[in-house]
């Protein structure tokens, strides 16, 4: 690489000086690509991926052009092409770049080049898959229903238990997590025993002692191949995070093999996007197809709570509902302390089961403690207790004698003037409160709302219906 017209001046022989140790020491050659090749190997990163990579390939050009301008020309020109490109941020941070390789270990333009390499492998990794295949091969899915836990759960599919807070919900999760990972019977329902991972939103101290509650009550212990936490919240409205997930599986899974069921405990704790966006919703929900119940064929099972003003949904954009194939809704018992109703509220392609009662048993665990404090949790046993309700309170009696005197022939109330009589007879003393008799009578069950102007008495609160 010696030019033609350079001339031998010595041996070779004679010792570097400090000086010239400390240019040579730290210096890098500029990569062997011409600019329209930078131009193209840019075009394949996101300007606007993160900050530190925008000043990395900020750098990498300086380098690159001895911080010429042609190397700030290719910079901006590529920052221009994302939405966060601010006029004048790329001359302003160029000019803060140095060339100094005595005290610098500069960033070359071959830092780049390896995060194109590292996203290409990562696409062909995701687009591995198949993009379609023929009918024949629909044709051979065809048969009985594959299920995860019969009757309950179909394999290979995304699906919710939301409840009210203090419904048992993350319970009865925790349970079949532990009966999938362990292969007992589900309450009398076969399982398809498999790994079981579980993202942990809301803390290891209450799984902690589900977990040693069922181990006990069960006397079986399942072994770490069996049954894996995340050691806190992961942000699966970011696909990031979601990729971390997956990696994290994968080297799990060579030992332990792919999951069988991923739980998602709550929604809320692991997804920082807004609830009530469908679009936000839609990415989460893409995010969890994606990255989880694709990779590895498994069920993912969400966590959720109810919505603020509706009890029988879940809370949020119904984007979430739309978007998984079953879901339940687990209410706490009104009379019975530690009472649960499982109820299915979707199955996309199975026939729904009925409504499931589950009741809890306290179990004192056998756990050193020092402090001699007993500690306990439940497990929750199938049951065949239907809940007694609780009769009407006084008022709400004679708010809803006052709708049935004012209901029509298809016991169709009009909702404005049933608030104007209950709150002229004093059997309301406001519209605040006659909107809590009405979300009261609709939580049991006893009428129903018709848009937001008229209110349906149901078969159970009167009788001349049926």
């Amino acid at each position: 690489i010696v030019p033609e017209d350079w001339k031998e001046v010595g041996t070779g022989t004679q010792p570097q000086t400090e000086a010239s140790e400390g240019f040579l020491k730290n210096y890098k050659p500029p990569v062997d690509l011409k600019p329209d090749e930078i131009q193209q190997t840019l075009a394949l990163l996101n300007p606007d991926d993160s900050y530190g990579n925008w000043v990395k390939a900020g750098m990498a050009l300086h380098h690159q052009f001895g911080g010429g301008e042609e190397g700030l020309g290719i910079w901006d020109d590529w920052s221009s092409k994302g939405p966060k490109y601010n006029l004048g941020e790329c001359k302003q941070k160029w000019n803060t770049f140095t060339q100094d390789s005595d005290t610098v270990n500069p960033i070359t333009f071959a830092t780049v080049l390896k995060s194109v390499k590292e996203n290409i492998s990562k696409e062909t990794k995701l687009s591995s898959r198949p993009i379609s295949i023929d009918f024949l091969e629909v044709q051979k899915k065809l048969g009985p229903i594959d299920w995860l836990v019969k009757g309950f759960i179909e394999r290979n599919t995304v699906g919710l238990f939301f409840g009210d807070p203090g419904s048992y919900k993350s319970f009865l999760a925790m349970d079949v997590a532990y009966h999938c990972a362990s292969g007992k019977d589900w309450h009398g329902s076969k399982v398809t025993q498999g790994p079981v991972y579980y993202i942990a939103g809301e803390g290891h101290v209450g799984l902690a002692k589900r977990q040693e509650a069922l181990f006990q009550f069960h006397e079986h212990v399942l072994s770490n191949e069996q049954l894996c936490y995340t050691t806190g919240a992961m942000n699966l409205y970011e696909s990031k995070t979601a990729e971390l997930i997956t990696r994290d599986i994968e080297e799990w899974a060579k030992t332990a093999g792919n999951p069988a069921l991923i739980v998602i405990d709550t929604l809320a704790r692991n997804f920082n996007g807004d609830e009530n966006s469908a679009s936000d919703m839609g990415v989460f929900i893409n995010n969890v197809n994606e990255y989880l119940r694709v990779p590895f064929e498994c069920v993912v099972l969400i966590v959720h709570h109810t919505g603020h003003s509706s009890k029988d949904r879940a809370r949020g954009s119904m984007a979430l509902k739309g978007g998984v194939d079953f879901e339940y809704r687990i209410e706490k018992s009104n009379t019975d302390l530690f009472i649960a109703k499982l109820i299915c509220t979707k199955m996309k392609d199975a026939v729904e089961p009925e409504e499931t009662w589950f009741e809890g048993k306290t179990i004192i665990l056998e756990w050193p403690n020092d402090g001699g404090e007993q500690i306990d949790s439940l497990v929750f046993e199938k049951t065949n207790v239907v809940e007694q309700e609780r009769p009407l309170s006084p008022e709400l009696t004679q708010f809803l004698e006052l709708a049935r005197s004012l209901a029509d022939p298809e016991a169709v109330v009009d909702r404005a003037s049933l608030r104007e009589r209950a709150v002229a007879d004093e059997v309301a003393k406001d519209f605040t409160q006659v909107r809590g008799r009405i979300q009261a009578l609709e939580g049991k069950n006893l009428i129903e709302t018709i848009g937001t102007t008229q209110i349906r008495l149901l078969d159970r609160a009167n009788p001349s219906t049926r």
